[in-house]
C-alpha cells in the first residue's frame, strides 16, 4: 500500500533555476559581493545558507541575504517567472486516486506556497515542507517515515521504501 509521494519543488515540477540565479545575482549585487558566477550557478539547489557559505559570504550577512534573496525569489515567481517544467496530470490522477502528495524542498515554505498557488496547483499537495522545517532532507524523510510507519530499508545507499 502506497502511504504517501514525496516530491523535490525546484526542478521536479517547477522551473524556477533562471529567476533563482536572477535573484542570487541580484541579491549578492545589492551587498556589493563580486563572487564567481559560475560557482553560483553549480551551488543553486542548495539551502541557501550553503549558497552563501560556498561563495563566501560573510557570516554576519548571511541570514539578511537569505531574507533578501527570497524576497527577490518570491517576488519574481508571484509576478509570473516561474513555470511547470512538467506536465501535471499525472500528478492530478494520483491525487484523484487518493495518494498523498508531499513537497520536501530546499526552498523555504512561505516560497513555496507562493509558487503553488501562481501555478494553480496548491490543492494537490497535502503538505509541503520547506527548508526551514528540516536539517536536511534525509532526516526530514526519515521523521515523516517514522510517522507515517512507512519501513525502510538501506541497501548499497539507496532507501528502499
Amino acid at each position: 500500500m502506497i502511504k504517501a509521494i514525496f516530491f523535490d519543488f525546484d526542478g521536479t515540477i517547477s522551473d524556477a533555476h533562471g529567476i533563482a540565479f536572477k535573484s542570487l545575482v541580484k541579491t549578492l549585487d545589492e551587498y556589493g559581493y563580486e563572487f564567481d558566477r559560475a560557482r553560483a550557478f553549480k551551488l543553486l539547489g542548495s539551502k541557501m545558507q550553503i549558497i552563501f557559505k560556498g561563495l563566501g559570504i560573510s557570516t554576519g550577512h548571511i541570514e539578511s541575504a537569505r531574507r533578501k534573496f527570497y524576497k527577490h525569489f518570491k517576488k519574481s515567481a508571484v509576478e509570473g517567472g516561474i513555470k511547470l517544467c512538467v506536465s501535471i496530470k499525472p500528478l492530478e490522477v494520483l491525487k484523484k486516486e487518493g495518494y498523498p502528495l508531499i513537497v520536501v524542498s530546499n526552498s523555504e515554505t512561505h516560497f513555496l506556497k507562493a509558487s503553488v498557488k501562481k501555478l494553480g496547483i496548491s490543492k494537490l499537495f497535502k503538505k509541503i515542507y520547506g527548508a526551514e522545517k528540516f536539517g536536511t532532507k534525509d532526516e526530514l524523510l526519515r521523521k515523516l517515515f517514522k510517522k507515517m510507519k512507512i519501513k525502510v530499508k538501506l541497501i548499497s545507499g539507496f532507501l528502499l521504501i
